[in-house]
């Protein structure tokens, strides 16, 4: 098979609530690069040969990715498909009227009109994705054989970080790196086994915990996001994966004065407000154009 390279160029005209001017998302998403297209073409070409669709694209994570501000609501998508995914619009649009995930544990839940599918719940975390319990498929697996998707869009790790206490000594945080890296190379690997192209995200920022009641907690956990998202960029890096990196773009970066307020967040000090929200989708859709026309297309 050969693979045909395309790459693409665009400027991207941004609401002026994002603080965003046009060309600067770009600092914020992994090159479409001759190496990103070797990673990507086997894994392409794969998924299919199993049947994969080339349109269909899953969410992986918790809340912040089960959630009808994001990308598979129809609201969402229509209101920048058109600006970031141009002619290649159509071709995502497939990704509505979703049915319940019925055999998922703890069952379907709807967010706002649409389904999340078997891979994204609320309150959820790496173990829940990749645990198989008795007589069921672990999610991740039960939404890569019933969506056949091309890509997946993978944003998770808040609940990860856990809920209470102190800021963590150094020896806590590296037991929850190890734990973290661990599970997200195995999650990696099951997607791009399947032929499923994995569209890697940074953490957003967390200021507050959640359980039992909501209690704000300052710089608590920016230690271990800074982390995680440093090893995720390297792994990215390292591997040729496509990164979108929605906490620099939430945060503007080391310039904490040309960030949304708050980063991006909501008064929850842990889902993105709408703001974030409208940043992710412009994100997410730009990376979906880029690797979807730049990168392997079959003839």
């Amino acid at each position: 098979m050969e693979t045909r390279r395309l790459f693409f160029c665009a400027a991207l005209s941004l609401a002026a609530a994002s603080g965003l001017r046009a060309g600067e998302l770009d600092a914020y998403l992994s090159p479409v690069d001759a190496g990103t297209l070797a990673a990507l073409a086997p894994v392409y070409e794969l998924g299919q040969a199993k049947g994969n669709l080339p349109g269909r694209l899953s969410r992986v994570g918790d809340s912040i990715s089960a959630n009808g501000g994001y990308f598979l609501s129809e609201a969402a998508f229509s209101k920048f498909s058109a600006e970031t995914l141009g002619g290649k619009a159509e071709l995502f649009r497939q990704n509505f009227g979703r049915r319940p995930c019925a055999g998922r544990p703890n069952g379907p839940a709807v967010a706002k009109g649409t389904e999340n599918g078997c891979a994204a719940y609320s309150g959820k975390g790496l173990a829940w994705l990749l645990a198989a319990p008795e007589g069921a498929a672990a999610p991740v697996d039960m939404e890569l054989a019933e969506y056949r998707p091309a890509y997946a869009v993978v944003l998770i790790g808040t609940n990860d970080l856990g809920y209470s206490g102190q800021s963590l000594p150094p020896e806590a945080l590296a037991k929850k790196l190890s734990a973290y890296q661990a599970n997200l190379r195995e999650l990696v690997r099951r997607l791009t086994a399947a032929g499923t192209i994995p569209l890697l995200t940074t953490l957003p920022p967390r200021t507050a915990d959640l359980y039992p009641q909501l209690t704000f907690v300052g710089d608590k956990y920016a230690a271990l996001i800074a982390a995680l998202n440093g090893w995720l960029r390297d792994f990215a890096a390292e591997n040729s994966y496509p990164l979108i990196d929605f906490h620099g773009a939430l945060c503007r970066g080391a310039d904490p004065s040309a960030s949304l307020s708050a980063c991006g967040l909501g008064g929850d000090g842990v889902h993105p407000g709408r703001e974030g929200y409208d940043l992710r989708n412009r994100l997410t859709m730009l990376m979906l154009y880029r690797v979807s026309a730049a990168g392997p297309v079959l003839k």
